[in-house]
């Protein structure tokens, strides 16, 4: 029912009242949301215990109480923009004009919107931008050579992924102009390649090995003639050793 009382008078009425004192208590601290020439506030339960130093199942109990008494209302609401729902007080009291102007430079206090179990719910909304799909990069598999083998080319794309190197024009550009310093084909360079576990080709690498094979060749050689000079020389002392009946 609707009381046609001040703000103090309201408030004295409270004091007046049956209801108990943690009932008292609570209303008071929530009639202070309201500030002057309001009725509705929107204090938290959180912020109502932290107020008046009790726990937030004394406010829930207390609460309960002063609503039943009549004492004020409550409706569930959801602002905009804000992510959760908070709990609206509507208290029945009348403010007048006269009692609102001579309490003008009274400052008032900020209305509580905050939920403190939910900060988010001071926060404007967001829309959730979405997500762009990720684009699907193809890899695009070279064409094999007309001058290469199926056996040899098969090879070499099984070499290029275990080394995780694709076979692009470059890399068959960059090996064919390597064979060309040595006058080798494609298919001698690749067959190179994969016999030497080579990702690449280089004619410098193939001519180091074949200097190699060359010191090898050639101190070979000359081990052999030693060897046959020496033979000679022993051939040539058991001749004179013989002659000189020595042996």
């Amino acid at each position: 029912m609707k009381m046609e009382l001040t703000r103090n008078e309201y408030r004295t009425r409270i004091f007046e009242s049956d209801m108990s004192g943690y009932a008292k208590l609570v209303c008071l601290a929530i009639m202070e949301y309201a500030g002057y020439g309001k009725t509705t506030c929107y204090p938290s339960q959180d912020t109502i215990a932290q107020d008046c130093s009790i726990s937030r199942n004394t406010v829930r109990a207390a609460t309960k109480e002063a609503q039943n008494a009549g004492y004020f209302t409550t409706e569930l609401i959801r602002p905009k923009h804000a992510r959760f729902s908070i709990i609206e007080y509507t208290f029945p009291y009348v403010e007048c004009a006269a009692h609102e102007q001579s309490n003008a430079q009274r400052v008032e206090q900020s209305v509580d919107l905050s939920n403190e179990r939910s900060p988010a719910a001071q926060e404007p909304y967001k829309p959730i931008e979405p997500v762009k799909p990720k684009k699907i990069i193809t890899k695009k598999v070279f064409s094999k050579p007309e001058n290469v083998s199926d056996d040899v080319w098969q090879d070499f794309l099984l070499l290029r992924k275990e080394k995780k190197a694709a076979v692009t024009k470059t890399a068959l550009e960059g090996i064919q102009r390597e064979a060309d310093k040595l006058g080798w084909t494609l298919q001698q360079a690749l067959k190179v390649c994969c016999a030497r576990g080579w990702q690449g080709f280089n004619a410098s690498w193939v001519q180091k090995d074949q200097s190699t094979n060359q010191q090898g060749e050639n101190t070979n050689a000359i081990t052999a003639k030693d060897q046959s000079r020496r033979d000679a020389i022993m051939r040539g002392a058991l001749e004179g050793a013989k002659e000189c009946g020595l042996i």
